[in-house]
């Protein structure tokens, strides 16, 4: 028995598609910004003296990356509104959600990153008079950014994969809003097969513009280093 390919059916309705995919677009926007904002503010109460505040952050980090994210959107969209009488869309817990799971990795990375920073880096800076915001902008961020940016940069690549998730609690992103057009027109193959290739051509641009943005990002960062490497070197002979 052959199958008749049609692909009809994808030129017909190419704004479903689209509309799909600009809700996925949307909820990784979303998502990468909560997510930096929240995994940026854990990675920094990780350092600091407070022993409760550093507990706290190792311990959401470890229940976090611990849920899996599926598991993670079928509770907070169906067991949260049970348990507190608080219903919430489903376009919002799926940024809620993958907002947390971010976090949780981006927090965890910042951290490896900081930790690798040598001490004495730090120390030299604060003998050259360096107060600490001077200290972070050009000692401690370009070391960590040159270490965690391109796993940053995978994470959000990653993260729009993991979107078609959301179709699990009914939002009408891409992969949802191609299930339900094979629900009407019966095209299985045709509208997966589109489907996909979206997935892949959007991964690919960007992984593309996450390559430029960690080229010159890291070839800013350099500058700035030897800048700094010249006023420090005056300074220090003056």
């Amino acid at each position: 028995m052959s199958y008749g390919w049609s692909f009809n059916v994808i030129y017909i309705n190419i704004p479903v598609f689209l509309k799909g995919l600009l809700v996925s677009v949307e909820i990784l926007a979303a998502s990468m910004i909560v997510g930096t904002i929240i995994g940026l503010a854990v990675s920094i109460l990780l350092f600091y003296n407070n022993r409760l505040l550093r507990w706290f952050s190792r311990l959401y980090i470890t229940i976090v990356r611990s849920i899996p994210l599926l598991m993670l959107l079928i509770w907070v969209y169906f067991v949260f509104p049970i348990l507190f009488g608080i219903n919430i869309s489903a376009f919002a817990t799926a940024i809620i959600c993958f907002s947390l799971s971010l976090s949780a990795f981006l927090a965890e990375s910042l951290r490896s990153g900081i930790e690798s920073v040598p001490v004495n880096h730090v120390d030299s800076a604060v003998v050259l008079g360096m107060d600490r915001l001077q200290i972070l902008r050009h000692i401690i961020f370009p070391q960590v950014a040159r270490q965690v940016l391109p796993n940053i940069l995978n994470h959000y690549i990653t993260l729009f994969k993991l979107s078609s998730m959301a179709s699990v609690i009914t939002v009408n992103e891409l992969l949802h809003a191609s299930s339900t057009l094979i629900s009407v027109t019966y095209r299985p193959l045709e509208i997966y097969t589109f489907t996909a290739l979206m997935y892949i051509a959007i991964v690919l641009m960007m992984t593309w513009l996450a390559s430029i943005i960690e080229k010159r990002l890291l070839m800013s960062i350099a500058k700035s280093g030897d800048n700094l490497r010249k006023v420090a070197w005056w300074e220090s002979y003056g």
